[in-house]
């Protein structure tokens, strides 16, 4: 069985095909991840989610919302190890380039430089395939329940 991830929160409109727009309070175990296909967050810690809606929910409804585990962490390694991974690999690449080809430059400096392209670069392929990641249900949350307010614990709902 597979490990979800819950939160609560508000619809807010229904969205094009069986999605809507979801008004949720992030959590702790949440970053800006990427897996919340369409999220705008404010400084109280909350955000707008689109999400799959095969409930039904309207405007207006308390509503449940699950993301697998593993989809989760998948996404939280493309947005945040994936460019680290291009950061190290950079440095240590533009290092032993400028040493090896006898640059007149300093090998640490050009180190630097060409890992934080290399970042930039993932940072940017990820930015473009923002669309193509948002129109895989993998990294869509999903509305799983539509809830009362005695079933939410305290504290979760955005305000």
């Amino acid at each position: 069985m597979a490990h979800m991830m819950d939160h609560f929160g508000r619809v807010i409109k229904s969205a094009e095909g069986d999605k809507a727009v979801v008004k949720i309070r992030q959590n702790t175990a949440c970053g800006k991840c990427g897996k919340c296909s369409f999220m705008i967050a404010d400084s109280s810690g909350e955000m707008l989610v689109e999400a799959i809606n095969p409930v039904g929910a309207q405007s207006g409804q308390l509503v449940k919302i699950e993301s697998k585990s593993a989809d989760v962490l998948m996404a939280a390694f493309l947005a945040y190890i994936f460019p680290l991974i291009g950061l190290v690999g950079g440095l240590f690449w533009g290092n032993n380039w400028a040493r090896n080809s006898y640059m007149a430059i300093n090998p640490d400096l050009f180190g630097l430089v060409v890992g934080l392209v290399f970042m930039g670069l993932i940072f940017f392929i990820l930015r473009r395939g923002e669309v193509y990641f948002s129109r895989q249900e993998r990294f869509t949350s999903t509305i799983t329940a539509i809830v009362n307010e005695d079933d939410v614990p305290e504290g979760v709902l955005p305000e």
